[in-house]
């Protein structure tokens, strides 16, 4: 007849499951015209016992044809299918429309077809997909452009839905839809209407008001009144919660935070539909953050101004009445460099950030620079006024030198291990290093070195093994010559030439003590670590034999059954805490024979604190069980507490910079440096003994080098914290006195520019004359030499020293406004300020005369403060170096500073204060 036929309780001729009787219902409905699939389900005694699908044939009822044409049938199409019986799970809706004029003859094409539609309420709706065309969502409404159908053209509509949370019973969720064509048409719009209903059975077989399915599905009882029962306990009756939709055992039945009774008491919101007003957010939700939860527009407004639509707040789990909106931040691009030294400085730019609220917000680098080589990052950060911080990462990769080690001489007959060394980690690995092969020696007859590759797989370094031949025959010095190639993920260093001297005459042999606990080296050993292994390591002629003598260590470092061998063993447990003398004489049988002594100290702890395999404490990235007490490098810090990989570096101080020396040498702390438990190399002026006549602004520098030839040159980097000053020297502590650099050729002092630690490498042709203003020191220094502390050529220069100014202070008198002081109130009469090159000046007086018609002795106190911040005023806190008061008019006053003040190096300002008397 043309109107909905609702399909409910279909005559089904053989049950629809095998085996099972009983009433049958349609469990959705339809209203279009075709062959349809029904899903029939089939319910025994109240319990649902199971569904199947019958074909249910629906003539049409209008017809959309082009005008001028035959009519053909409709124009549209739709289907249902995998509709559950669960509303918990995911069903869709399929429509298939279809321009149903014929695909040859006199089809014609519906022009600019549309389809406009409905979608249900109170559904979980998904994803919308059209596979010709395209839709468009606001709420429920949806709006779909088809284009122009072709005769015979199909389009498929497909919506995803499902139930809200609880079961729905007794319900109809409508769909509706219009489609149309703006081509002449027999019929221009087809209404289309699908009217589903999960749960249609209404069987009230106790008469309670309440379905046998809804009793059934909630546990109640569908043979007896409970309709007054509250299963849940919500103040809701059984029957209250069938009628407004809920659950009987769920006090949240829709789980948007509001109970079903509160829900049901207020009116204003649906306690079975979690979203009243549609907006995509929870009533409960909009309620707890003061939303409303029928104003189906708050979701678009921005209530705390943070830049975040209240729905995107609660998308986020944010608070639309707060802002808790982090900047957006934007940070410069990646960057790459090439390395300049131990330390590169870098540019790395600048960030933004913008708030919506508070505009633009400052954006603070976690780091500037200078950078080690390898990967670094960056991290930038913002932060607004209501405390919401963001971050991000810039990149800053820094591609390291390589380097090959310094030149050496050797004997005949040696297996040389030419070193190849990376100043830093390399940002990718391999790190591949080609070189070539020349010199006056010749292969095979003096060597066995050829053309070739190093390839450093991880870590810093890699070698050149070259076997020197042993011919038996007296020849003058010969060379072998080693020169870098264009090295891949490195750039060359200053050491590219490496030079490798052949020599026959007896030279003094190169030694050095090693020292073993459980197979590792160390330089700090632990009485219940296990047995030390000492050895003298002799590098020197093959041919050659040696003797050894350890007497001249300290006593209870030997047995005097063993002071004769190369090495031997001791029990820690036997010596006391506390630093012992380890010193070796090595002579070799030559003509004429060689004498080499050389020392070292080793540290005796009584227990090893408990190392950490989740702490990482030198930021290495490698935790500090793993690394443990081992001194791996020699350096005379342990590993746990050691983040450089390279020997020639040593930590100077905690601001990062770093002492270089030539690769192929090494670099460990001084003896004082190392018996005062340093890890830095850095120490004060009083740890050695206070020079009377010269400050250091930066302190004192205690290191040795090692590694060297005998009699060897090294250079030393030193990064700077105060540039030079123009009366600047290097003062060295030697035999229990202060002296100053002793300039002799090749030892050297030179300077260069720098920034923040970031100096050229050593032996750079950036370093010259030492300059005022400078940041970088470069020392050359020679093993034996003037500058080498110890005196001995032993293949170790001691350096104990630093960077010196003599002692000095100017004053300079700052401007003061004019103030009028009543009795009894203070007043700024001076500002002075100090200035020091040298540090270490103490100011312990201060003469005053004043002039003027008024009696000075009828001023009260007068007051000299450190005038800490440098505004002229004095604050709280600022502390009164010395007062005292004037004796007579125009006389002069003594301000005497009992505890002195030490002028540190840069600026200090003081205040002389007048506190009034009663007559000023």
């Amino acid at each position: 007849d043309g109107e909905q036929p609702r399909i409910d309780g279909i005559a089904v001729s053989e049950p629809p499951l095998p085996g099972i009787e009983g009433r049958t219902y349609a469990q959705h409905t339809y209203a279009t015209p075709g062959t349809k699939n029904v899903q029939v389900c089939v319910e025994d005694s109240g319990v649902l016992s199971g569904c199947d699908a019958v074909v249910v044939e629906v003539e049409p009822l209008v017809s959309l044809g082009v005008g001028g044409s035959a009519y053909s049938g409709p124009l549209a199409d739709e289907d249902i299918t995998e509709l559950e019986f669960d509303d918990d799970a995911a069903f869709t809706w399929e429509l298939t429309l279809v321009n149903e004029q014929p695909s040859v003859g006199s089809g014609q094409t519906a022009t600019a077809a549309t389809f406009t539609a409905t979608l249900p309420e109170e559904l979980l709706l998904g994803d919308i997909v059209i596979d010709r065309g395209s839709c468009t969502r606001s709420g429920l409404d949806l709006a779909c452009e088809l284009g122009d159908l072709e005769p015979g053209a199909e389009v498929m509509l497909t919506v995803e839905a499902q139930g809200p949370g609880n079961l729905i019973y007794d319900g109809y969720r409508d769909f509706e839809g219009v489609l149309a064509t703006t081509a002449p048409a027999l019929e221009p719009e087809v209404t289309i209407l699908i009217s589903v209903e999960l749960l249609a059975d209404s069987t009230d077989s106790d008469g309670d008001g309440m379905s046998d399915v809804f009793e059934n599905t909630f546990g109640l009882d569908n043979t007896i009144n409970d309709a007054a029962g509250d299963a849940d306990g919500d103040g809701l009756t059984n029957l209250a919660e069938y009628e407004l939709g809920t659950s009987p055992l769920a006090s949240d039945s829709d789980g948007d935070g509001i109970s079903d009774f509160d829900e049901a008491a207020s009116g204003l919101t649906d306690p079975a539909n979690a979203d009243t007003d549609g907006d995509a957010m929870p009533d409960g939700w909009e309620l707890d953050n003061g939303l409303d939860p029928v104003d189906g527009a708050d979701g678009d407004v921005d209530t705390d101004g943070d830049g975040a639509t209240n729905l995107e707040e609660f998308q986020a789990g944010g608070d639309p009445q707060r802002d808790d909106i982090p900047p957006e931040l934007v940070t410069p691009p990646d960057i790459a460099v090439d390395a300049t030294g131990a330390l590169t400085d870098v540019a790395i730019g600048s960030a933004s950030a913008a708030d919506g609220k508070d505009g633009e917000v400052p954006v603070i680098p976690d780091s500037t620079g200078p950078f080690p080589p390898g990967p670094n990052v960056v991290t930038w950060s913002a932060t607004d006024a209501a405390g919401n911080r963001a971050e991000a990462v810039q990149r800053v990769d820094v591609t390291p030198r390589v380097d090959f080690g310094v030149a050496r001489t050797v004997p005949e007959g040696v297996l040389v291990q030419v070193p190849v060394q990376l100043n830093g980690a390399a940002v990718e690995y391999p790190v591949t290093v080609p070189y070539t092969i020349s010199g006056t020696a010749g292969n095979p007859g003096d060597h066995d070195a050829e053309d070739g590759v190093v390839v450093i797989d991880s870590g810093v370094a890699g070698s050149i093994p070259v076997s020197i031949v042993e011919d038996r025959e007296f020849e003058n010095d010969e060379t072998v010559i080693v020169t870098m190639g264009t090295p891949d993920n490195a750039v060359p260093g200053e050491q590219v030439v490496h030079v490798l001297t052949i020599s026959e005459p007896n030279a003094a042999p190169e030694v050095a003590i090693r020292i073993e606990q459980d197979g590792r080296p160390v330089t700090t050993a632990f009485t219940g670590g296990g047995l030390l292994a000492i050895t003298a390591e002799v590098r020197d002629n093959p041919g050659d034999l040696h003797s050894f003598d350890w007497t001249t260590s300290d006593s209870s470092l030997f047995d005097p059954a063993t002071a004769g061998d190369a090495g031997y063993l001791i029990d820690p447990s036997m010596l006391p805490a506390g630093f012992h003398r380890l010193r070796v004489l090595v002579a070799d049988d030559a003509t004429p024979p060689a004498l080499t002594t050389i020392d070292t100290l080793l540290r005796i702890e009584t227990g090893a604190p408990q190392l950490s395999d989740t702490e990482d404490t030198d930021g290495d990235g490698i935790m500090d069980a793993t690394e443990g007490y081992a001194d791996s490098d020699g350096d005379r810090v342990p590993d746990y507490l050691d983040d450089l990989p390279n020997a020639n570096m040593l930590r100077l101080a905690d601001d990062g910079r770093i002492l270089e020396t030539n690769p192929g040498l090494g670099l460990r702390l001084g003896e004082t440096a190392f018996a005062g438990g340093h890890i830095l190399a850095g120490i004060a002026e009083e740890l050695v003994q206070q020079d009377i006549e010269y400050g250091y602004p930066d302190g004192l520098i205690d290191f040795e080098v090692t590694g060297l030839a005998t009699g060897g040159t090294a250079e030393i980097v030193l990064p700077l914290r105060h540039p030079v000053s123009a009366a600047a020297d290097w003062r060295k502590f030697i035999d229990g006195t202060w002296q100053n650099f002793a300039a002799s050729e090749p030892d050297a002092i030179a300077s260069a520019p720098g920034a923040g630690g970031a100096c050229p490498p050593p032996g750079s042709e950036e370093y010259g004359e030492l300059t005022p203003g400078d940041l970088c020191l470069q020392l050359t220094l020679t093993d034996g030499g003037p500058n080498d502390a110890d005196g001995l050529a032993n293949t170790i220069v001691r350096d104990p020293g630093g960077l010196a100014v003599p002692i000095a202070a100017s004053l300079e008198a700052l401007p003061v406004d004019d103030v009028a002081a009543a009795a009894g109130e203070t007043a700024v009469m001076l500002r002075l300020r100090l200035h020091s090159d040298s540090g270490d000046a103490v100011i312990r007086s201060l003469e005053l005369q004043a002039s003027g018609n008024g009696d000075d002795s009828a001023i009260g106190n007068v007051h000299v403060v450190h005038d800490a911040n440098a505004n002229g005023v004095w604050d709280e806190g600022e502390p009164v170096l010395g007062s005292d008061v004037y004796a007579s008019d125009d006389g002069m006053l003594t301000l005497s500073l009992p505890d002195g003040f030490e002028i540190p190096f840069g600026s200090a300002d003081l205040l002389v204060i007048y506190e009034l008397g009663d007559t000023p």
